[in-house]
């Protein structure tokens, strides 16, 4: 599977192929070298729209060149633009380039709603979930390169198209370069009016954008302006029939309608169809410059913010706890400036589900009230599911400041990052229950030996810089071996665990008790005087002979010695000798009380 910084890698050298059956050809060679067993194939949708025509493939070379739209195996994806997962089993092995090939993947290439081909992956084996959205990333990334690169060549077309004009369309060919000096919408707006009005000496000249409610952006004053806020204009140009001195020139580029250029020739002059065809082509040219910087913008946007989540995921996933992980990410959110983020998290304690908020930058003011209830919406706010294998752990929730994601690719840039997250959480998850068991004993679900000596370290190290005492026992099951061979090791283990629960119960939650090894346990009480744990473990002993154990109602019995801090030791190993010297001497006393009863 490729990383993350694979990822990034991808997006940069995405960029730098000039031509679409390079973009092309680049992302079938890569799927092919990070998904072992996969073949793919590149298709793109024909200028007719009619049928998906193969652009590049990699290993090997695909069945079919062209798929027209009455084959609905592959259209039924695209006409729906979703990814479609098949079975090779139940395809006809025809329209399979790989014989062995178990599964079939056939994921659209849309950007911005707008299908562009195909990419058709064939599998050996089936392909997790993750792999499928890697497909579907790259998927996205290739569509964007191609809609850039056929901007270019859009673009590249209308240049070569004005440098053949006149001597009039020359100069107006000087006047469409120089608007890439102008940096605003308005400020190009205004220029382009100036040169029209010394070009062709119109005596009135006006501009209106499309999203504008003022009745005149620009310089001017042509009636048509408050008629066209009621139509817009959707033919290159229109010349006024009551009134042919007057003209009307939409603002447009391929489906992105900008605006209405009105113009009024002097002295009631027709306006020929000659000059309407002109100015048509400059306001075509206008039009794209607009929707190159938009575009421009847009793509620049993305790429920075995809650069951006994938650092922070980099960077969170060195993090040792999940809430510093959620606490990290929550903050590089909020210090992009473009939206302020929380982290809710999920749990289920005792059959009912909580949830509290886990991560919230200092900045995130505007969350303030909404403490741990999730079921509490502010403005525009976005939840994204932070999952892993089906599991729901928490809730990413955005308060999308400049509405960069609000549109499709924001928010799937959105599910990516808690996607990373969630997998960060399952395995964090994954990492501490595998501790947690590490030091648990297998049997008695006590603590180990290791968690045991770990504590008694702290401890150690806390008494030493802050004073106080402790006290520590060895305990051990008095004549354990002969019940072993008498009644068997099951019967044996059943009364460890049975005692083990006993023992548990009667200390203190701020006490440690651990499986020392065989039959032997060693407890661990804070702030407690040798005095007072041999009291406890004295009740404890009475308890333990006073009862029957185990299926066979056996007596039990237990001996134990204790040892405090500091006055037995200041270290593990000479406390723990002297515990378990006391105990072997409270062993010998039980067999000389025996023997003389």
């Amino acid at each position: 599977m490729i990383n993350l910084k694979d990822l990034i890698c991808f997006c940069e050298e995405i960029e730098k192929h000039e031509s679409i059956p390079s973009v092309a050809q680049y992302v079938v060679e890569t799927i092919e070298k990070v998904l072992q067993g996969c073949y793919a194939c590149f298709y793109v949708l024909s200028e007719n729209q009619k049928q998906l025509v193969l652009l590049a493939y990699g290993s090997y070379s695909p069945e079919l060149y062209s798929i027209e739209r009455k084959n609905t195996l592959y259209w039924k994806a695209l006409i729906r633009k979703e990814t479609v997962v098949l079975d090779c089993s139940l395809i006809p092995k025809e329209i399979l380039s790989v014989c062995n090939a178990t599964q079939k993947i056939i994921v659209p290439i849309v950007w911005e709603q707008r299908l562009m081909g195909a990419l058709v992956v064939e599998s050996l084996k089936n392909l997790p979930e993750e792999s499928i959205e890697l497909l579907e990333f790259m998927a996205t990334i290739a569509a964007k390169s191609m809609s850039f690169i056929k901007l270019k060549e859009s673009l590249a077309t209308s240049l070569d198209a004005l440098a053949s004009l006149n001597k009039k369309k020359k100069l107006l060919v000087d006047v469409s370069l120089k608007l890439f000096e102008y940096q605003s919408r308005d400020d190009i707006g205004e220029f382009l009016i100036d040169k029209i009005r010394d070009v062709f000496g119109f005596v009135d000249v006006s501009l209106l954008w499309a999203d504008s409610k003022r009745e005149d952006l620009s310089k001017g004053s042509v009636d048509s302006i408050r008629e066209s806020q009621k139509t817009k204009i959707i033919l290159p140009f229109t010349i006024k029939a009551t009134d042919p001195s007057e003209m009307a020139v939409a603002i447009k580029y391929e489906d992105t309608f900008w605006g209405t250029l009105f113009v009024k020739s002097p002295s009631g002059k027709a306006i020929n169809k000659r000059d309407g065809e002109l100015l048509s082509s400059l306001c075509s040219y206008f039009a794209a410059i607009l929707t190159t910087r938009s575009q421009f913008k847009k793509l620049a946007r993305m790429r920075r913010m995809e650069r951006a989540f994938l650092e922070i995921i980099i960077e969170a996933a060195g993090k040792d706890s999940i809430e510093e992980i959620c606490g990290y990410v929550v903050k590089k959110l909020n210090e992009t400036a473009l939206c302020q983020a929380l982290v809710y998290k999920i749990s289920t304690i005792k059959d009912k589900r909580e949830i509290k908020v886990i991560a919230r930058g200092e900045s995130a003011k505007i969350f303030e009230d909404m403490k741990d209830n999730i079921n509490v919406a502010v403005g525009n706010s976005i939840d994204v599911p932070i999952a892993f294998e089906g599991k729901v752990f928490g809730i990413l929730r955005i308060m999308d400041r400049q509405g960069y994601f609000s549109n499709k690719e924001g928010k799937d840039m959105l599910s990516i990052l808690a996607r990373h997250l969630g997998i960060l959480w399952g395995y964090k998850e994954i990492i501490l229950k595998t501790k947690h068991e590490a030091l648990r004993d297998s049997l008695t679900g006590l603590w180990n030996r290791k968690y045991f000596s770990m504590k008694m370290e702290e401890e150690l190290e806390r008494c030493k810089r802050y004073g106080g005492t402790f006290a520590l026992v060895m305990v051990d099951l008095r004549d354990f071996k002969a019940i072993n061979d008498t009644f068997g090791h099951l019967e044996g283990d059943r009364l460890l665990i049975e005692l083990a629960l006993l023992l548990e119960m009667r200390i203190r939650k701020s006490d440690i008790i651990a499986r020392y090894g065989g039959d032997e346990f060693v407890a661990f009480h804070p702030q407690t005087s040798l005095e007072k744990a041999v009291r406890l473990w004295e009740k404890i002993s009475k308890e333990i002979e006073s009862n029957l154990w185990g299926s066979r109602g056996l007596k039990m019995a237990i001996d134990f010695g204790v040892a405090s801090c500091p006055e037995d030791g200041v270290n593990i190993d000479s406390l723990l000798k002297k515990a378990d010297k006391r105990m072997y001497e409270s062993k010998n006393r039980a067999k000389m009380n025996l023997s003389k009863g």
